[in-house]
């Protein structure tokens, strides 16, 4: 193998790590706001309730309409939690496996141009299945995202509203 290919070989999976490395820190991020969402969904889900029972407390006949909304309200924030918690859980992302013992010595039999062949192939095939879950995660952290911002200015209107 030529020193010049063997160095376009090299620097191309250099530069495919570093995507790979930015992609899964990015997953990372992703997982960190599913998390925070869910928390403030809950957050809201308590605050509602609580607001809803005090006001019932002293006195307060919400109106046909006023139940339709804290309904659709309530049910805003149970879809966001779900989808949330969709996003929060465990998911498979497709790693770089070099060392597991029968790949290992697959690559150890393999020439130069081969490895890196191999290697850089790898290195693609991780990072376009990763990105592929993860774009379809994030869809669904703003569809989520939607639904938390819709609940929370419906809560303030009929906070504003009643109070």
């Amino acid at each position: 193998m030529q020193e010049e290919e063997r160095n376009r070989y090299k620097i191309l999976i250099d530069r495919g790590n570093e995507v790979f490395e930015r992609l899964a820190g990015q997953i990372s991020n992703l997982n960190n706001r599913a998390i925070a969402l869910l928390s403030l969904n809950l957050v809201f889900i308590t605050l509602i309730l609580t607001v809803i029972l005090y006001l019932l407390d002293h006195g307060w006949q919400p109106s046909t309409n006023e139940q339709y909304i804290l309904i659709f309200t309530i049910g805003l924030l149970v879809f966001s939690v779900g989808i949330s918690y969709y996003i929060f859980k465990p998911t498979r992302y497709k790693e770089i496996n070099v060392f597991e013992e029968e790949r290992f010595n697959e690559l150890k039999r393999m020439n130069e141009k081969g490895l890196l062949s191999n290697n850089l192939a790898d290195i693609r095939a991780a990072y376009e299945f990763n990105l592929k879950k993860y774009k379809g995660r994030t869809a669904w952290f703003k569809i989520s995202s939607i639904f938390h911002m819709g609940a929370f200015s419906i809560l303030i209107y009929t906070l504003i509203i009643n109070l």
